[in-house]
């Protein structure tokens, strides 16, 4: 083959990836949770005196590309037909991050027999209290709480 059309063929494929530039952490992000999703996937096949099949990782593979494929057209959406109105490329990505994150938790559970769930969803919706202990003392100080007495006290009878 001719050097000259190494080259070229190079600079081209180059170019052609230079493109993507602006989704490489959203696709590194979603690459992490495949891969997250695989090993916790192993852990509990492990766990659970699975067999570990060549089928199952396949799927992997075919999911990450597949992933992959979603998020590259969802840009190029984004980028050159409705230029920039909706970021397509970030919801794609969001949604796909959803399914690998709630498919971890799935098996995380399935191994410890444990509501992660519930746990997150309590850490996540604390009370404003639990906030402002959390900020320290330069943070507002809390309104006192209401007991049932004072809540009916304060809604009139119709």
């Amino acid at each position: 083959m001719n050097f000259a059309f190494l080259m070229k063929t190079k600079i081209w494929l180059l170019a052609s990836l230079s493109i993507l530039l602006p989704i490489k952490e959203l696709m590194l992000t979603v690459g992490f949770l495949v891969g997250a999703d695989l090993v916790v996937g192993i852990w509990k096949a492990l766990k659970l005196k699975q067999r570990i099949r060549s089928r199952r990782m396949s799927d992997t593979v075919t999911k990450l590309l597949l992933y992959q494929v979603a998020i590259i057209s969802g840009f190029l959406i984004e980028k050159y037909v409705i230029t920039e109105m909706l970021p397509v490329a970030k919801l794609v990505g969001t949604v796909i991050a959803i399914i690998e994150f709630k498919s971890i938790i799935e098996s995380i559970e399935a191994v410890t027999k444990q509501d992660i769930w519930s746990r997150i969803k309590a850490l996540i919706g604390r009370k404003s209290d639990d906030l402002v202990d959390a900020m320290g003392a330069d943070a507002e100080p809390a309104a006192p709480k209401k007991t049932k007495a004072a809540k009916k006290a304060a809604t009139p009878d119709i």
